[in-house]
């Protein structure tokens, strides 16, 4: 999944991480 998460880009990463790790 790091592909993935790497073409998202680092804002949206970064969101999908606090929504999914941050919940």
């Amino acid at each position: 999944p790091s592909r993935r998460l790497r073409g998202l880009g680092d804002r949206q990463r970064k969101a999908l991480l606090t929504e999914f790790g941050g919940a």
